[in-house]
């Protein structure tokens, strides 16, 4: 009587706080066992400090435990339970304290945000410059705009000469062919062009170009020296007339292109104190005017060249990634010594800077 008595005051408490209803349990065995809801109507709710908590075996989480007389048949209980892992609660708790700690309004918060990474993670300033061709080109040759022959790359340091024939370098005869430690360049034959016009025209040029032109370069610079007869026009960043026919005068050294100067505008560009990019692309017309108004798919002969470095550095700034830019009143660039090399090592070390830590 004392324990019937004890259980019943025990109950008592508990139900103080829940309305019982009937409750059918379902026979675990039963078709109705998958369908049975924990949490349905009439399942009482037990404190667990009162009655500790058990769940099932199945991982899909916690189930109130079903209360029953304890004089009753047990074989309705849950035939495998086990109490809930401690770890698995630590777990838990681990994976959810970031989102109790983080408000909405901190979520919100771009200063509580973590910094984005850069696009483009270069090595450092020493190793990248290093490993920019400073001197390399690219040069295309072109007859009636089309190219006559795969791109030819120039890794000589000292530059090279473009010539025609069976001519080449000749010891002790620089002032005829040019240097001997020029990397030479031979022009296309004219054998394969369909059109007998200008298959007929662009022969004749090439009978005048044995001696060649001569593309020198000299530290940061690249030059010009037209040593054949046929006449030759350019085009290019240091062009004294970007609308008009500039001609090279033979034995006459002609600046074609200076890194410093495509640096220092690369600057101002990213700073936005400039609309556009700077031209790097140099155009050579064997034999008639350029520029004159007309394009070089109506020109018999022309050569481009393009200095590596410079194409290199304007494909790093440029599509989306052109939002990096400076604001005008940013920090200026401050040489201590006017030296051409200090001043381009100076900017690249600019644009190193601006590649991995772009600036809007």
């Amino acid at each position: 009587m004392n324990s019937i008595s004890d259980t019943k005051d025990v109950l008592m408490n508990a139900l103080k706080m829940y309305d019982i209803c009937d409750i059918q349990q379902p026979n675990p065995g039963s078709s109705d066992a998958d369908s049975w809801a924990p949490y349905a109507e009439g399942v009482l709710e037990l404190d667990p400090a009162v009655f500790p908590s058990v769940y099932p075996n199945n991982g899909t989480g916690p189930t109130p435990v079903m209360w029953s007389p304890a004089d009753s048949d047990h074989s309705t209980q849950p035939s495998s339970v086990e109490l809930w892992p401690e770890s698995v609660e630590m777990a838990m708790e681990m994976q959810s304290a970031p989102l109790v700690q983080m408000t909405p309004a901190a979520l919100s918060d771009p200063t509580l945000q973590p910094s984005p990474m850069p696009d483009v993670m270069l090595p450092s300033p020493d190793l990248w410059i290093g490993s920019l061709p400073l001197t390399d080109l690219e040069v295309q040759f072109y007859y009636r705009g089309k190219d006559v022959c795969p791109l030819m790359m120039v890794n000589n340091p000292l530059g090279c000469r473009l010539f025609y024939g069976e001519l080449g370098p000749m010891a002790n005869q620089e002032e005829l062919f040019g240097p001997m430690s020029l990397e030479q360049l031979r022009f296309p034959s004219a054998e394969h062009i369909t059109n007998d016009k200008q298959r007929l025209f662009t022969s004749r040029l090439l009978e005048f170009m044995d001696r060649g032109l001569i593309l020198e370069v000299s530290g940061v610079e690249i030059f010009a020296i037209r040593l054949c007869q046929c006449k030759v026009y350019w085009s290019g960043p240091c062009a004294p007339n970007p609308n008009a026919p500039n001609l090279i005068e033979r034995q006459r050294k002609i600046k074609l292109f200076d890194l410093e100067t495509f640096l220092g505008a690369m600057i101002a560009h990213q700073r936005g104190e400039t609309p556009s990019p700077p031209s790097f692309c140099i155009h050579l017309c064997f034999g008639e005017d350029w520029p004159d108004g007309r394009s070089m798919e109506r020109k018999l002969i022309m050569v481009q060249v393009i200095p590596v470095v410079a194409r290199m550095l304007s494909e790093m700034f440029s599509g989306d990634n052109n939002t990096r830019s400076f604001d005008s009143g940013g920090v200026r660039l401050e040489i201590s010594i006017p030296n051409l090399k200090d001043n381009v090592v100076s900017y690249l070390k600019q644009l190193h800077c601006l590649l991995n830590f772009p600036q809007t």
